[in-house]
């Protein structure tokens, strides 16, 4: 889809239909669901999944035990009927998030940061409305993978950031441990590796390796996690 502004986006039927039957790369190949067991198992920690698009993540949480959620977009565009707590609409560009001070223990936002205008002022949202201690999870197109870099070097511009789509910001390692630090501590990240990378013989090598050494995932991950822990005050 094309790059639109945030009051394009409101009430556009086309967003609505495409958002609504959208679920990202990151969902179908149930990289959320590896992710946020292993930072947090209770699965009665309050959840907030923001820019739930289709809700397909909620719906995966709700299966997978958890079942206290909440989500959070820029409109209503769930189309699985999901048993939340509470759903709320928010521009994260602009908007003071629509949650009390401390309300959650982790925040999730799959595939989000790219497409905001202002990501910084999310940022100081969810720290607000997250618990010390807290856990936000993001994910972004992973720009320093091997493919990425190459098609760089040969286009001059990057395959998660052509210009017939809505990605606009760019967050390397750097940039979020930099941007990062005041309000959350840095605690891991993770990579998505596609299934088909493992195809074919060299594939199967591939998959050894990562195995061996996980910093192989660094090369192929199309997608980037990062883990950040809610700091109690502001450093």
């Amino acid at each position: 889809m094309r790059y639109l502004s945030p009051d394009e986006v409101k009430g556009n039927d086309e967003v609505r239909e495409c958002v609504s039957a959208h679920i990202s790369q990151s969902i179908k190949h149930n990289f959320p669901l590896q992710i946020l067991p292993k930072y947090q198992p209770d699965k009665n920690a309050k959840i907030l999944d923001a820019g739930t698009a289709s809700g397909a993540f909620l719906q995966q949480l709700n299966e997978a035990g958890y079942r206290n959620l909440y989500g959070l977009d820029l409109e209503n565009y769930m189309s699985v009927k999901v048993p939340l707590k509470d759903f709320k609409t928010a521009d994260f560009n602009t908007d003071i998030l629509p949650f009390a001070d401390n309300s959650f223990d982790v925040i999730t936002a799959w595939c989000v940061i790219a497409h905001l205008e202002n990501p910084y002022h999310f940022l100081r949202e969810t720290h607000r409305i997250l618990k010390s201690g807290g856990l936000l999870i993001v994910t972004l197109p992973h720009v320093g993978s091997d493919s990425e870099r190459s098609f760089f070097r040969k286009n001059g511009e990057f395959i998660a950031y052509k210009p017939n789509n809505n990605h606009i910001t760019i967050w390397t390692s750097s940039l979020v441990k930099k941007t990062t630090s005041k309000y959350f501590d840095f605690v891991k990240e993770e990579f998505l590796l596609k299934n088909k990378i493992f195809k074919g013989f060299r594939g199967k090598l591939r998959k050894l390796y990562s195995r061996l050494n996980p910093s192989i995932a660094r090369r192929w991950g199309s997608k980037i996690a990062y883990i950040l822990k809610n700091k109690k005050e502001p450093s």
